[in-house]
């Protein structure tokens, strides 16, 4: 009877738990992120609780970050469309000079360049993350392939007074697809032009490494925060104290790379500290690379 009694008691314990676990899950589908179940105990009640708490917490932290990306996203739309609007009134009321034309034209034209990279960036970045996409490797000239990437976007950085600095080593003939190369190379350019002052160096250095092909891109921008670090590849996650030196660009390049770089099994580092220069290094494992010899793409 005694035996019994205590059962009953355990049961029904037990069942009271389970039912604020369940309530809890309900609220949790009705849009309550901040619902948690109780952990009290060191049973397996008190560990479902535990690991209900912990994906609540990812989900809670998961639509926040889709918030934070929602507004931000807003907030670059409505700069260039502010404009653009501004600049159709006054077209429209007459009240360009001819003489202002040409300016008007250019800054129309930077505006919807601006949008227009913004968009590809969002279409570009969706796909990845769905994994609809394509890859076409075939067999490349690493090391040529980065001089020319680097080359079209030294103009860029002459004109704001950047030094560039190349070091390629030649790293023969790998098996890849040159388009996404040539998407995370200028993506990392870019996010290295956005936050280098003038004066400042930017370097990109190829080489290979017991046979991983590693390319870094290093600026002399402000630096991150080793608390940052984790987060720089999240989509639009700008501290506010790492506003960028020129605002153009999608603020996507990142994870755009991340999300590149997973697909293709590569592997990213960031080193970097506040008030230092800041290095995205992108590597390749397990590929043999010989002058001469094709690599396989993994």
């Amino acid at each position: 009877i005694v035996a019994v009694l205590l059962a009953a008691a355990v049961a029904q314990r037990i069942s009271a738990r389970l039912d604020r676990l369940a309530e809890s899950s309900q609220r949790i589908a009705a849009g309550d992120f901040r619902a948690r179940a109780p952990q009290d105990g060191s049973d397996d009640v008190a560990r479902l609780g535990a690991a209900f708490n912990e994906m609540a917490d990812r989900l809670d932290d998961g639509r926040r970050r889709e918030r934070d990306f929602l507004m931000s996203v807003g907030h670059d739309l409505r700069t260039p469309l502010t404009t653009l609007r501004g600049y159709a009134e006054a077209l429209d009321e007459g009240e360009v000079d001819v003489a202002d034309l040409p300016r008007v034209g250019s800054v129309l034209r930077n505006q919807t360049d601006r949008l227009s990279r913004l968009i590809e960036d969002l279409t570009l970045l969706a796909r990845l993350e769905a994994r609809e996409f394509t890859l076409r490797p075939e067999d490349v000239d690493l090391a040529a392939h980065v001089r020319g990437l680097v080359e079209a976007h030294r103009s860029r950085a002459t004109a704001l007074r950047i030094k560039l600095n190349v070091e390629v080593t030649d790293v023969g003939i790998v098996h890849i697809d040159p388009d996404r190369i040539g998407q995370i190379v200028g993506n990392l350019l870019d996010n290295a032009i956005r936050y280098t002052p003038e004066g400042g160096t930017i370097g990109v250095v190829l080489g290979v490494d017991t046979g991983s092909v590693h390319l870094s891109v290093s600026d002399t921008g402000p630096g991150i925060d080793g608390e940052d670090i984790d987060r720089v590849f999240e989509r639009l996650y700008v501290s506010p104290r790492y506003r960028p030196v020129r605002p153009e660009g999608s603020g996507l390049g990142l994870s755009i790379v991340k999300e590149l770089s997973d697909a293709r099994g590569a592997s990213l580092r960031v080193d970097s500290s506040l008030g230092e220069a800041t290095t995205v290094t992108w590597a390749v494992d397990q590929i043999a690379v010989a002058d001469n010899t094709v690599a396989s793409d993994h």
